[in-house]
């Protein structure tokens, strides 16, 4: 099925907005929860409350469903966020003592990724059932995944630029281990999908996070 793209961008009434936002929240949470192929139009329309004919008008169909939901809960929202706690944490570092600033920073960051834990376990799906399926989604799921490398190469860069220091690897290297090692822990629990699996290994990852961003961020 080829997805209609201007269909993403069309005139919304307010009423109707309202209709679409709670489409993408439940399309989401059940993506995340039984994955793309698993999700069925019908299971959306009873969980949003809404008819099928709503789903089609905002975004022509399941695979605009997809593709929206990456836009609004990835680009701008989980990119938007981490941008934000890390302007804040900018401006503690010159208000606080560095290794104080880099505690709120370690927590905000932690609340941040387990309030976006949907979109990113969503994004985590969708990149191993839909990536290859057509040229439109495949290439949304590589820019989703570039939005993330991106923003943490502009956290590192505008740090390291700041205190006049240089780091052992290049910040767009020191990004993509980041990352990977978030792609590590999601294949971890896709093996054993339970919560005290999900709890250990959500503070594993943000262990690893800190050991990486401590030089960066100039904690001890």
């Amino acid at each position: 099925m080829e997805v209609d793209e201007k269909r993403l961008t069309k005139p919304k009434r307010p009423l109707g907005e309202k209709t679409r936002q709670r489409i993408l929240e439940v399309s989401l949470r059940l993506f995340a929860a039984q994955g793309y192929h698993k999700t069925s139009i019908t299971q959306i329309v009873k969980g949003a409350q809404t008819y099928r004919a709503a789903i089609e008008w905002h975004f022509g169909g399941k695979e605009g469903v997809l593709l929206a939901v990456l836009d609004h809960f990835l680009k701008d929202k989980l990119v938007r966020e981490l941008r934000v706690a890390w302007e804040n944490f900018l401006i503690h570092t010159d208000q606080m003592p560095q290794d104080q600033a880099a505690h709120l920073f370690f927590l905000e960051l932690s609340d941040l990724l387990k309030s976006n834990l949907g979109i990113i376990l969503a994004l985590f799906i969708f990149t191993f059932e839909r990536i290859h399926s057509n040229p439109v989604i495949g290439e949304r799921i590589r820019r989703g995944w570039s939005n993330i490398y991106d923003v943490f190469q502009w956290m590192i860069e505008t740090r390291t630029k700041a205190r006049g220091v240089e780091n052992e690897l290049e910040p767009k290297i020191m990004a993509r281990i980041m990352v990977a090692q978030a792609q590590g822990t999601f294949v971890q629990y896709y093996l054993e999908p339970n919560p005290e699996n999900a709890e250990k290994l959500f503070a594993q990852l943000m262990t690893v996070f800190k050991l990486l961003f401590s030089p960066v961020v100039g904690s001890k």
